[in-house]
């Protein structure tokens, strides 16, 4: 088994077409794994075996994709890196990781030049876009030269389902960079299921919109093969150019986060473009308000299709399907093959309608943490991931979440979940944004806070929201205080970093 055979499958299958189109270059699948093969032929004279990590400080492009396949091809594991990370960050993922080499663009160089200190182990240095003399001087490898060098006569590694191919470094809200350990199967049972549940035709038109660096664009890129889908790939979300491109190449899917749909709604002129080839839009990664679900299929057309999932998972674990009722407001009911219940803190199962932590069970849950053994016992019990999400069932089997274990506020022995006051606040009409969470009170243990973001031109104070809550939420549940803030700070899918909050705001005086 391995996550390279959905690449040859899809030749098998589809014959040559053209895959990917990325700005003015367009490659057929052919072309792609050709190429892959001869990098695998590279990388193994560069003394890449199997299990070893080849590291990835990338931009969306067509070389992405090819560092994939080789890696699978050889049994290395895929180590994609966020380019957004400081030098130090990413020098502790590269020296984390053990990565041998760390494959890079121009855009990124410095950044990676300067991690290196802390990464004794990294032996090469490829640059996929090498301009000359510069590359010479600090010796790093050419990309384009290494492809041509090769004639792609390499063996396939032999893996089984339970080798490693990604290790993906997730932050999230928790701090410190965990490596996930997805294996082979993890990879394509995910895929094999979400396909299944979508029920994609042969020859759809993508939009590639997700960072490669992420478990969700990495699967939806792998998605594609198993429907013979042409993949329209961005290098970074752009609303403007991302409609554009739906009209000019007929796009019939693609698959976003909330942050984006909001940035296409708030284009004053959306409706220039027609999106009307679009057949579903899949979102996933942070919660899409019900509000703005109506307001963009309205605009936009299609069908919204809301998801749930977490790189420890692969990551898809739930989705709504085109041929079931759809919730708004739920994240659907859960993949094919994927099994998921509702625990309470003592790990019992909790009946339909009762909040608790959303555990998951299935051939799509991690092999675990690399170099956290203690940890993955923690986090994986008797083979159920333990999410630390916040959900429940309703009685028709939908899954609805509400947000992250560690975030609930414990005021005097009440559970107080965010989401709940968060609902509350954006019923408001001046307020964008607003995240809730529990600030420290020496009396209750924990106080609410709330930060809200205010619509421009809004005429929004701390008054006008704490009268505003009055009535409409129990008095325990009531924001101690509101801080009117210009944004809410966020990770690259948008998704709120309330730990940041936390430690910006996580204290302040009670009276």
């Amino acid at each position: 088994m391995n996550v390279a055979d959905l690449a040859l499958n899809n030749i098998d299958e589809f014959g040559e077409y053209e895959q990917l189109l990325w700005r003015d270059r367009t490659y057929t699948n052919v072309q792609l794994m050709e190429l892959s093969r001869k990098l695998a032929g590279s990388l193994k004279k560069l003394g890449v075996n199997k299990d070893d990590r080849v590291a990835m400080v990338l931009g969306n492009c067509p070389e992405t994709t090819v560092v994939f396949n080789a890696c699978a091809w050889l049994g290395a594991w895929s180590t994609p890196i966020q380019f957004l990370l400081m030098p130090g960050e990413i020098g502790y993922v590269l020296a984390h990781s053990e990565a041998q080499v760390v494959i890079t663009q121009r855009l990124w160089l410095s950044k990676v030049i300067e991690a290196m200190p802390r990464a004794p182990n990294v032996e090469h240095i490829i640059l996929i876009d090498p301009s000359g003399e510069e590359e010479e001087e600090k010796k790093l490898l050419n990309f384009p030269d290494l492809i041509a060098d090769s004639d792609g006569d390499v063996s396939r590694t032999e893996t089984g389902e339970n080798d490693v191919a990604f290790l993906i470094y997730t932050a999230g809200t928790t701090g410190t960079p965990r490596g996930v350990m997805l294996t082979h199967m993890n990879i394509i049972s995910n895929v094999e299921s979400t396909v299944s549940a979508l029920r994609f035709e042969s020859g759809e038109i993508n939009l590639g919109v997700l960072p490669l660096y992420h478990a969700y664009g990495i699967m939806t890129q792998f998605c594609g093969y198993l429907y013979g889908a042409r993949n329209i790939l961005m290098s970074w979300f752009q609303p403007e150019e991302a409609l554009s491109l739906i009209e000019q190449h007929l796009v019939t899917t693609t698959s976003l986060v909330p942050t984006m749909l909001i940035q296409m709604l708030n284009l004053p002129y959306h409706a220039d473009y027609d999106t009307s080839s679009v057949k579903r839009w899949i979102c996933a990664a942070a919660p899409l308000p019900v509000d703005v679900l109506h307001e963009f299929e309205a605009a936009f057309g299609g069908k919204i299709l809301e998801g749930y999932g977490l790189t420890e998972a692969g990551p898809a674990v739930t989705i709504n399907r085109p041929a079931i009722p759809y919730k708004p407001g739920s994240i659907g009911q859960p993949l094919p093959n994927v099994e998921v219940e509702i625990r309470d803190m003592q790990g019992r199962s909790l009946p339909t309608g009762r909040k608790g932590e959303i555990c998951i069970r299935g051939p799509n849950v991690m092999k675990g943490y690399f170099k956290a053994p203690e940890l993955t016992r923690e986090t994986i019990k008797e083979g159920w991931l333990q999410t630390g999400d916040a959900g429940y069932f309703d009685e028709d089997g939908y899954l609805f979440i509400t947000e992250l274990i560690k975030y609930l506020i414990i005021r005097g022995g009440e559970n107080i979940f965010p989401k709940d006051i968060e609902k509350v606040l954006l019923e408001h009409p001046d307020i964008a944004e607003a995240s809730v969470i529990g600030c420290h009170d020496e009396v209750y243990g924990e106080e609410v806070m709330a930060i809200v973001v205010p619509k421009p031109k809004a005429d929004l104070t701390e008054e006008i929201v704490l009268e505003f809550c009055e009535g409409r939420l129990a008095k325990f549940q009531r924001p101690k205080k509101v801080v009117i803030a210009p944004m809410l700070p966020k990770n690259p899918l948008g998704k709120v970093l309330r730990r940041k909050l936390r430690q910006q705001y996580g204290k302040f005086p009670t009276s």
